[in-house]
């Protein structure tokens, strides 16, 4: 005799509150040859991550050819560079990312500034939690309807996680405001999805 099941599906949603916020910074500058170029921008980055007082990591150095607009033509060689870095206090991201903004003068440029979580364990726990017992609550339901009881768990499976455990997704709540920057600060849904199947058992 076949194994009779019953395969339901389940959801959850717990909330996680933002803690930090990942930044990015872009160095842009101009120089009379290459080698120019790449000593300001060597500069203006160095005073960026200085005034962001935390540990920041330099990538994407390059050297392009500029472009006059105005004539049309080729212009002075162009360095550009971009800047990382994690700020672990969400209050004061605004101003820490304005100075250094303004340490780095007109080369630096804001790219993105995003609140995260640096722990979505609990939240992706307790979203789990629900998804199951939403998962069970309708395999129940379903044995009953069909005249018998629910048996073994025989089948699990996750599937993909809403929801942003190391960046923000949508988030809702006051703003931190500082200067002309804001950082979301408010609950970020995090949400589990899976699916089971259960024996149905002979009532």
């Amino acid at each position: 005799m076949s194994l009779r099941t019953v395969t339901t599906v389940g959801t959850g949603t717990a909330t996680a509150v933002p803690d930090a916020v990942s930044v990015v910074l872009g160095i842009e500058v101009e120089g009379s040859t290459p080698a120019d170029a790449l000593r300001a921008c060597g500069a203006a980055q160095e005073a960026v991550i200085a005034a962001l007082g935390v540990p920041a990591s330099a990538g994407g150095l390059s050297v392009q050819p500029g472009w006059d607009h105005e004539r049309q033509r080729a212009g002075r060689p162009q360095a550009i560079s971009t800047v990382t870095a994690r700020l672990p206090d969400l209050g004061s991201a605004g101003e820490v990312v304005t100075a250094a903004l303004e340490a780095g003068g007109d080369a630096a440029r804001l790219q993105r500034l995003q609140p995260l979580v640096t722990d979505p364990s609990p939240a992706r726990e307790q979203a789990r939690q629900q998804a199951f017992s939403e998962a069970r609550r309708s395999a129940e339901h379903y044995a009953g309807l069909a005249g018998a009881r629910l048996g073994a768990l025989v089948h699990l499976s996750e599937g993909a996680a809403r929801g942003l455990p190391e960046l923000p997704g949508r988030a809702s709540g006051d703003v931190v405001m500082a200067a002309s920057f804001a950082v979301a600060e408010g609950p970020q849904d995090v949400v589990a999805s899976l699916m089971t199947t259960w024996e149905l058992a002979a009532d």
